[in-house]
């Protein structure tokens, strides 16, 4: 596939992921964003992988969690429970996003909690 129509898909995804914020569908499938695209499910994953360096999954859940960091990182958030976050940020099986979470932030999400409320509090 040539440059042009690359760069288009890529133009595509980062509108979908980034203004319409297509990663926060719990329901949210290479399928479904290669329909919404109008192309190849197999092409789309492998732009992804290609571009990312990661499958659709482990990109879509990287979305996911950095969204899931901002929330936390919100003081009308602070008495919310994880599970209520991750479901917020597109999360269906909390196992998946325990597991997200501990691999692009190296850490659980109850101790990236608890940093970042001490940040705010004592303003490091």
């Amino acid at each position: 596939m040539n440059d042009e129509i690359i760069n288009g898909l890529l133009i595509k995804l980062n509108h979908l992921m980034h203004e319409e914020l297509f990663y926060m569908n719990p329901d949210a499938s290479i399928s479904l964003l290669a329909t919404i695209m109008k192309t190849n499910p197999g092409y789309l994953s492998k732009l992804i992988n290609q571009e990312f360096g990661m499958n659709f999954h482990e990109y879509i859940n990287q979305l996911r969690i950095i969204k899931m960091c901002k929330l936390m990182e919100e003081e009308n958030n602070s008495n919310l429970p994880l599970t209520a976050l991750a479901h917020q940020a597109g999360f269906r099986a909390r196992s998946v996003f325990y597991e997200s979470f501990r691999k692009f932030c190296g850490t659980t999400p109850s101790v990236y909690r608890n940093k970042t409320a001490f940040a705010a509090l004592t303003g490091n």
